[in-house]
């Protein structure tokens, strides 16, 4: 696998499937996409951050968790398949609104 990254966001290029994924943000924000080879090649650590995450969100959305303190923290699954689209992702799972922490898949 190779990998591209920042404090904001990472990509990856999984060589074995040829398939091109980026996560973003964390804490309060984070999201999961599998994005496109003209995306990964135009990523590097020299572009701002907002730049590189406006090109990530072209991608197609897999996963996001939100617990931005603006009501109760959640998730959404875009790709019931996003664990095995980003094998190497540290995906971030907001807890519920019961403070109930998941065990990292909230579909298990």
């Amino acid at each position: 696998m190779v990998f591209k990254k920042t404090s904001s966001w990472k990509a990856c290029y999984d060589e074995e499937n040829d398939r091109y994924t980026a996560e973003t943000g964390g804490g309060m924000a984070y999201d999961l996409y599998e994005i496109t080879k003209d995306i990964f090649d135009q990523l590097n650590s020299k572009i701002p951050n907002r730049e590189a995450m406006s090109l990530i969100c072209q991608g197609r959305h897999l996963y996001m968790s939100v617990n931005d303190r603006c009501g109760p923290p959640y998730h959404i699954i875009f790709d019931r398949n996003y664990r095995e689209l980003c094998p190497w992702a540290s995906i971030v799972v907001a807890e519920d609104s019961k403070e109930v922490h998941f065990d990292g898949d909230p579909i298990a």
